[in-house]
């Protein structure tokens, strides 16, 4: 399955000094998906994406984990699904590297597109897939327009159709606390969105996607 999108973004995470023991999918097949929104990083924020990839390979994925990485603006740094951990170091190398020091998008309707775009073409690819799903998202909290409300609630409806989890990790301290009807990150559950400033919260997230993932 290919996970490339025509026009993708990326914002960096971090998720440092999570240790979790047990691979929270350990069991079985189970897919996972990074959506970074690249339109929306910043300069050093690179190594907090590069972070964060190397604790979900530590925390997140079992040995029989596919997984795959989508930008959803002009990083390019994508990653059709694989169990291949080689591919995951050489993303978060780049990263580490700088390879995601974007300046925002010029055109920010356009972005709010290629973002609806990316997770319901994510969302859309994983339904059928076997056991576990999960998408983790990253980024900085959009603002969602009335008018755009509508598409990201049934982009919710759909992943909870297709029995997939998604999860926002946000470079913003609120996002999480106050804004999610109003941002991006209303397409997830209040328990599957953190800031990630707060080490406390993001391994809640990452405990509350183990339970939304068990049989």
């Amino acid at each position: 399955m290919s996970l490339r999108t025509p026009y993708s973004l990326l914002a960096g995470i971090m998720l440092s000094g999570v240790v979790l023991g047990t691979p929270l999918l350990a069991q079985g097949p189970a897919t996972v998906v990074m959506l970074i929104d690249d339109t929306q990083v910043r300069p050093g924020d690179g190594p907090r994406v590069a972070e964060l990839i190397d604790t979900l390979e530590r925390d997140l994925l079992g040995a029989s984990a596919a997984f795959g990485i989508v930008t959803v603006g002009p990083a390019g740094l994508n990653i059709d699904l694989t169990k291949d951990r080689g591919r995951l170091r050489e993303v978060s190398e780049a990263a580490r590297a700088g390879h995601l020091e974007f300046k925002g998008a010029a055109n920010p309707e356009m972005a709010a597109g290629a973002r609806v775009a990316s997770l319901g073409g994510v969302i859309s690819g994983l339904a059928t897939r076997p056991g576990p799903k999960a998408v983790i998202m990253v980024g900085r909290a959009a603002t969602v327009t009335d008018a755009q409300r509508p598409t990201w609630n049934a982009l919710r409806r759909d992943a909870d159709s297709a029995r997939l989890a998604v999860a926002w990790f946000d470079f913003g301290p609120t996002a999480c606390e106050s804004g999610p009807p109003t941002t991006a990150a209303a397409v997830v559950a209040e328990s599957l969105c953190a800031p990630l400033s707060s080490k406390s919260s993001t391994t809640s997230v990452l405990l509350a996607l183990r339970r939304r993932l068990e049989p």
